[in-house]
């Protein structure tokens, strides 16, 4: 089973609007998508009524910990950006044969069909592991800004997890029509964080099995700043 949580809010802009109800829609069509968790806080459409749909009201924006209450012990979780769609590589995650210490954080593709900012490996959408994860409980900052995607890694590398980013195969999908709003740098989560560069499936299974005699050995390997 394959739960998705995300995050819904009140817009007022028509544009941002038509980005959510987009990957919102594609998401409740993905077969490989059995159950999707809303948190909201405000967002007004029909969509919401399917049945497919975990609604929970919520009076704020919430934390990347307010998740944990509600992850599923016996699924494969993802949380995501609700800009984020994905499509049918979704499938791979069943021939991973995922272990409770694997953390697949991934990166967007743009519409121009580029992943972002890929050489940095700083830049993250979408977080997929098994289970109730404890470390989630620590995450307590918001999505969306400077500097969670390398925390929230970090955090989690921290806690034992192997943190590979496997967006060479499993693809995630970027909808904003809006041009980009700067992200103010006083409110960047503070480090210190671990940045991940996307890898291809080959890449992928060598990686977890040097990750998983490091952290046997206790040998410290990744770059963090």
């Amino acid at each position: 089973m394959i739960t998705l949580y995300i995050s819904l809010y009140h817009t007022d802009s028509l544009k941002r609007k038509n980005d959510i109800l987009t990957c919102l829609n594609q998401n409740l069509k993905n077969r490989f998508i059995d159950r999707i968790v809303v948190l909201n806080e405000g967002f007004d459409d029909e969509i919401l009524d399917s049945s497919k749909i975990q609604l929970i009201q919520i009076s704020s924006r919430p934390n990347f910990s307010d998740f944990y209450e509600y992850l599923d012990c016996n699924s494969v979780n993802i949380i995501a950006n609700n800009d984020i769609r994905f499509d049918a590589s979704l499938q791979y995650l069943k021939l991973l044969l995922l272990k409770n210490a694997d953390l697949l954080s991934l990166t967007r593709i743009e519409k121009n069909g580029d992943l972002l900012r890929k050489e940095e490996g700083d830049t993250q959408d979408a977080w997929i592991f098994k289970g109730k994860a404890a470390c989630l409980q620590y995450c307590d900052f918001n999505m969306g800004k400077l500097g969670c995607d390398g925390r929230i890694n970090y955090i989690f590398y921290k806690g034992g997890y192997r943190v590979l980013n496997p967006s060479k195969f499993i693809s995630i999908f970027h909808e904003h029509s809006l041009p980009f709003s700067d992200h103010l740098e006083s409110e960047r989560i503070e480090g210190p964080y671990l940045f991940t560069k996307p890898i291809g499936f080959l890449a992928f299974h060598i990686n977890r099995i040097v990750l998983y005699y490091i952290s046997k050995y206790r040998v410290a390997f990744f770059y963090t700043k």
